[in-house]
């Protein structure tokens, strides 16, 4: 057969196009990392379900061996959702709060006529973002007015899609309530089939993965993003001032030592990186890394999610992590 090679290249050929071409159109880094993460369950489920159900049936070498699609179709089924379950489970797990924090920071956007007297609208851009409850923006010709306290996601998206994720995901606590319904559900559907099918035996194995996920969600204690860990404010202070090069707890954001602003850090991060400033440079060249994305914009993202978690009490304690 001459399509035989396309269809065992065909998903190589995908993934390259999907993390090279696809995933890279994400340049809102206050998004960026949720919606990339939704984007690699879904496309690896679909690429499971292609390798489990398509390529089998593809190439069966014999004409008389039967099979039955609509089977084969379900149980492909089965399979997909459960893996999708066990990508997104692994991905919150290796997210942790960012996905939470990512996915309270979307924010709602309401369409108006024309902005008032008072409002003066800009043109939208994720390197403004976010946008604080009551900001009108210009979006692909229309002008849309920010309901939440911070904004992250594009006026112009359905919010159909989006209510869902941010009305799941933006809680922990009711996620892992969801992934335990979801894998109950399934592990139900796989009990009555068991009882009534006559290949039971294949449904029964099924149930032994989505039983021992189960058993992990409901039980595991370190989870990053079901069980995340509580931060104390008080103790991250003297921790960080224990880091600190010649840095006590009474100077940790005010002494001469220590940069005051998060510009700073970015010139600190720079003369770090041309050998300048000494040990403290080097401190911080090291703790940034190489970041890929630019030092200001980063710098906004932590001023913004600093406030939104910590509201008054983080402003207040660090004046400079507050946005302006």
């Amino acid at each position: 057969d001459s399509f035989a090679g396309v269809y065992l290249a065909l998903p190589l050929l995908v993934s390259v196009l999907f993390y090279h071409g696809y995933s890279k159109t994400q340049t809102n880094v206050f998004t960026a990392e949720l919606f990339n993460m939704l984007r690699r369950c879904v496309y690896h489920s679909l690429e499971a379900a292609y390798c489990i159900g398509v390529l089998p049936l593809r190439f069966v070498r014999y004409d008389y061996i039967y099979y039955d699609t609509s089977r084969c179709a379900f149980l492909t089924f089965l399979v997909t959702v459960h893996i999708f379950l066990s990508f997104l489970c692994l991905e919150l797990h290796c997210l942790g709060s960012e996905a939470l924090q990512q996915t309270r920071m979307l924010g709602e956007w309401r369409r108006i006529a024309e902005p008032g007297p008072k409002q003066k609208a800009s043109e939208w851009s994720c390197h403004s973002c976010p946008y604080p409850r009551g900001a009108v923006v210009l979006c692909k010709g229309r002008y849309y007015e920010a309901l939440a306290t911070l904004n992250t996601c594009m006026p112009t998206s359905p919010r159909r899609c989006l209510w869902p994720i941010a009305y799941i995901l933006g809680d922990s606590q009711r996620a892992k309530a969801f992934m335990l319904v979801a894998l109950l559900m399934m592990n139900v559907v796989l009990v009555q089939l068991v009882l009534w099918s006559n290949q039971w035996i294949m449904y029964a194995i099924m149930i032994i993965p989505n039983a021992v996920h189960f058993m992990y969600v409901k039980l595991r204690t370190s989870h990053a993003f079901f069980n995340p860990a509580h931060l104390n404010l008080r103790q991250l202070q003297w921790d960080l001032s224990d880091q600190w090069p010649g840095a006590g707890p009474s100077d940790f954001m005010g002494t001469s030592t220590c940069p005051t602003s998060w510009s700073a850090l970015g010139e600190l991060k720079h003369r770090g990186q041309n050998g300048q400033n000494g040990d403290l440079g080097n401190h911080f060249a090291k703790g940034f890394g190489d970041s890929s994305y630019p030092d200001p914009l980063f710098m906004s993202a932590v001023a913004a999610s600093t406030s939104f978690f910590f509201g008054n009490a983080g402003s207040m304690r660090y004046p400079d992590l507050a946005p302006s």
